[in-house]
């Protein structure tokens, strides 16, 4: 959960480490703007743009020869920018709280405001999530940033130069570069976007190129082969030339490719369009293509995604503000949505499949992306910098939906770490460090309301992950996190949480034999932070553990936790922690 990487995960951290569990996270850090990384400088600049390892590499300049049919004025070498997409792998400053309080408004924050903004569970939760989706690229987010300064909703001179393309890769421009990302996942802009055929795309197209009503970015997919797709990536339309005979050219911004013109290539009489990413056309992951049939080609409008939105991971009413009663709205309660993602690595992961109590199933079936539960939407994210990466989408399905997840190894080339997450209006959860090797298939239940969540794990799992929820609410917000040491291979344990009754339970029904487990808290309130842990908490297969954090009196107490289990009861304290 979101508490993983700034808060309560390094709780559990500390806990681990003194419990003697060993073994360090393999999560990569999204640093703020005061942190630098390998390739950058203080400030937080590149240190060139030759430092793009998983870079498309060089292409020749396109030069139009035929007649363009429209045009709005931008180019790749005045409004582009100079430097290359780029992953997180140089340690860009992404989102911080800022700028989740300038998108979502005053109500993400349980304390403070700007960069002093503490964010509440949920947004923290949402912001890592946001944060690690740009691992692969920042594509979307270099379009829309670019499409931005173009319109002149944000002003270049701001940003140290008279263009883009003479701007540096500094703090600035990398947060606007995050903020014009996670536009692509806003209801608002995907409410907006433009599907239909090759030909109904680029007579779009055409029509907004010459109008300039609005301004879009072209998302690009692969086909899976399947049905589905893959692979995604952005790019920024600006003209279209006409090659006569129904061959038609958009001539594009591809981030990958500073300063240069590039093409997509459109057969109207066909109606397909093609893409060839990189320099060696004879590799098929390197071309994007699609016919009236696949569905691997839209386009994100700009204008939906300027200003502050309604926020989907808040709890409070439509229209008014947040949890906390401040400034900010909330989505209609007949669009809110719980959103589960998987963090792994892009290229050998795990699929997902979802399953609600009706049966109905969302994720990769023996393969095979479906999305049948009710209402629920696969989301695939357009950050593409190297060709061979294929993400698993995020799922969202409507907020009350009870879902199984079925954590799939069957493709797996070799093990893998992964962390699966959820957030929703008012609530996190997440399963952290699960070792996944191939063939390994465990189960994941996560409650519709943020009331807990069970992880039942694979007969021959060998490594024990952590397990997180959290919440916001008018009071106190909380995260609670508990790491065992070790779980035996087909165990099962739960986190249950009654937020009436302001207690949290864990069930180690499932579970064989004693076991050592570091439990930690967090308390969020407008006073500030407090921490509380248990490095070294003993549970007996069967026994139940309960916290009553409503219980809490003051500031430097511990907090309670009772257990029962085998016919005998005792009390264990989380005592503040200081670090």
């Amino acid at each position: 959960m979101v508490w993983g990487r700034v808060g309560l995960a390094g709780v559990v951290a500390v806990a681990i480490a003194a419990a003697g569990c060993g073994g360090g996270s393999n999560n990569k850090l999204t640093p703020n703007a005061s942190t630098t990384g390998t390739g950058t400088t203080a400030n937080g600049a590149f240190l060139g743009k030759g430092g793009e390892e998983a870079s498309a590499g060089s292409v020749a300049d396109y030069q139009p020869t035929g007649q363009l049919v429209a045009d709005d004025g931008f180019r790749p070498d005045k409004n582009g920018f100079p430097f290359e997409n780029y992953g997180n792998d140089k340690n860009p400053t992404n989102l911080g709280p800022a700028q989740v309080q300038q998108l979502f408004g005053d109500q993400v924050c349980a304390s403070g405001s700007g960069d002093s903004c503490q964010l509440t569970p949920p947004a923290q939760q949402w912001m890592d999530e946001a944060n690690k989706s740009m691992a692969g690229g920042h594509c979307e987010g270099f379009s829309v940033a670019a499409l931005r300064l173009f319109k002149g909703s944000l002003k270049s001179d701001e940003f140290g130069a008279n263009d883009p393309f003479a701007f540096q890769l500094g703090v600035p421009i990398q947060a606007e570069i995050a903020k014009g990302f996670v536009t692509q996942d806003f209801p608002s802009v995907r409410s907006a976007q433009v599907h239909g055929t090759p030909t109904q795309i680029l007579d779009k197209l055409i029509e907004v190129l010459k109008s300039k009503s609005e301004f879009y970015t072209v998302g690009i997919y692969r086909s899976d082969g399947q049905g589905g797709r893959t692979g995604g990536h952005a790019v920024t339309p600006y003209a279209v030339e006409d090659k006569g005979g129904g061959k038609m050219n958009l001539l594009i911004y591809d981030n990958n490719y500073p300063g240069k013109t590039r093409v997509i290539e459109f057969d109207r009489n066909a109606d397909t369009w093609s893409y060839t990413a990189q320099t060696n056309p004879s590799d098929p992951a390197q071309e994007y293509k699609g016919d009236a049939q696949t569905n691997t080609i839209e386009l994100d409008p700009e204008t939906p995604g300027e200003g502050q939105q309604p926020c989907p991971f808040c709890e409070g009413q439509p229209g008014g503000g947040g949890s906390k009663g401040s400034k900010g709205t909330v989505l209609p309660s007949n669009e809110q949505y719980n959103e589960i993602s998987l963090e792994a690595d892009p290229v050998n992961h795990a699929h997902l499949l979802l399953t609600d109590d009706q049966g109905h199933k969302t994720g990769y079936d023996n393969g095979h992306l479906v999305e049948d539960i009710p209402g629920s939407k696969a989301i695939f994210a357009r950050a593409d910098r190297t060709w061979e990466s294929s993400p698993e989408p995020s799922y969202r399905v409507p907020v009350g939906t009870k879902v199984t997840i079925t954590v799939d190894g069957s493709n797996l080339k070799q093990e893998d770490t992964e962390n699966i997450t959820l957030v929703g209006p008012g609530t996190d959860a997440s399963v952290d460090e699960m070792k996944m090797s191939p063939g390994q298939k465990d189960e994941l239940t996560l409650n519709g309301d943020g009331s807990g969540l069970t992880l039942k794990t694979d007969p021959n799992q060998t490594e024990a992950p952590s397990l997180a929820v959290g919440f916001s609410s008018p009071g106190p917000d909380y995260g609670f996190a508990i790491a065992p040491k070790d779980l035996a291979g087909g165990s099962q344990i739960a986190l249950n949480l009654d937020q009436k009754a302001g207690q949290l339970t864990v069930d180690t029904a499932g579970t064989q034999g004693n076991g050592t487990y570091a439990v930690a808290v967090v308390r969020l309130t407008e006073q500030g932070t407090e921490k509380f842990k248990h490095d070294n908490l003993q549970l007996a297969g069967g026994d139940t553990a309960t916290l009553d954090y409503s219980a809490f009196t003051k500031v430097g107490e511990p907090i309670k936790l009772d257990i029962a289990g085998n016919g005998q009861s005792r009390s264990e304290e989380l005592t503040p922690d200081q670090g």
